[in-house]
């Protein structure tokens, strides 16, 4: 995948349409990239999330598939599963290539950028809230 795909596939995700193209470069930069095979267990981190940008996860629950989760999807910390069950695993269901993120290097790249920052959390709640069945936030700046 070519950095300017990689680029195009961030600027598809809602939660990350309020950051500019050099902030998804900067991401791209910042981020690690991590490549599992069929059958790893991907251990989630807590200061941060994983964004897919190849292949098929799995969310596991005793041995029983609950969930896949493709191309785009993100998971982690604050995966509606995740936040139900911490014992769920996730598991690369074919090779996987994921791009890790520090909640910390979202916070520097939105600090001092209050329109960037505002439109950013406002599609990160919308979005948990969407998948927590909650209403949607609308932005007061």
């Amino acid at each position: 995948m070519y950095i300017i795909d990689e680029i195009m596939l961030l600027k598809s995700i809602d939660f990350l349409s309020g950051l500019g193209e050099l902030e998804l470069v900067r991401m791209l930069y910042s981020s690690a990239k991590m490549q599992f095979r069929k059958g790893d267990t991907i251990k989630i981190n807590e200061n941060g999330f994983f964004i897919i940008l190849s292949g098929t996860v799995h969310l596991s629950d005793k041995g029983v598939v609950v969930k896949k989760l493709i191309e785009k999807d993100t998971f982690g910390i604050l995966s509606k599963e995740y936040m139900k069950n911490p014992q769920i695993n996730f598991i690369a269901a074919n090779e996987v290539r994921l791009l890790y993120t520090s909640f910390g290097l979202l916070y520097e790249m939105m600090a001092g950028k209050v329109s960037v920052a505002d439109k950013f959390l406002m599609n990160l709640v919308n979005e948990l809230a969407a998948k927590s069945d909650n209403i949607k936030l609308e932005s007061y700046a």
